[in-house]
């Protein structure tokens, strides 16, 4: 008997270490402490100032519930991808998000492409995007998204770090801007990277 309790107290202890160790973490950033500070490492967050409100993007646990806060979407046969970040702002769920074009992405490996590209957005091959709960149409936006770091993982995943602005052009929040983001997510090939069509 105390053999099997020993077992049990030991799988308890490491599921919570493998909890924290995937809890998001936030380090403000030394000149706006608003916003995570810029890094490289799978912090799994990101942030932004819209407006100058904050929104943030903290993957989170909460047992047996998991927050999933980033997904990349890649079309092989438009040569297109999706990069979804999920976050809030005052308490409303937000998505930013960027669909790039042509950028010869195929597969996941295909990703790693991606480290140093500055991708202008001009809203409408390479566009910036924003969707908040309860404001329909289409929110797309001009500016720019830096891929400053990919680097995979041999776990079959990847870092992806890099920072990203744009101004909304149309829709309800037209002339919203959205500046200062930067994300640092550790990425699963298996949960957040889809290929092809859902479904």
């Amino acid at each position: 008997m105390k053999e099997y309790s020993y077992i049990v107290r030991l799988i308890l202890v490491v599921s919570c270490f493998a909890l924290v160790a995937c809890e998001g973490i936030f380090i403000p950033d030394p000149i706006d402490p608003r916003i995570p500070k810029y890094t490289e490492t799978g912090n799994d967050v990101a942030g932004a100032l819209i407006n100058d409100e904050i929104w943030e993007s903290v993957r989170s646990f909460s047992f047996p519930n998991y927050t999933q806060v980033s997904t990349i979407h890649i079309w092989p046969e438009k040569d297109s991808l999706e990069v979804c970040f999920f976050g809030e702002t005052n308490s409303r769920s937000a998505c930013i998000g960027f669909h790039l074009t042509d950028l010869g992405i195929q597969s996941f490996n295909d990703l790693k492409k991606l480290e140093g590209e500055k991708v202008s957005l001009d809203g409408e091959e390479n566009l910036g995007y924003y969707f908040e709960d309860g404001v329909g149409g289409n929110q797309y936006g001009t500016g720019q998204v830096y891929f400053k770091q990919v680097l995979p993982k041999e776990d079959s995943g990847i870092i992806l770090s890099g920072t990203f602005g744009f101004t909304i052009t149309n829709g309800a929040h037209k002339g919203m801007n959205v500046l200062y983001g930067r994300f640092d997510y550790y990425i699963d090939k298996d949960t957040e990277v889809i290929i092809g069509d859902a479904g």
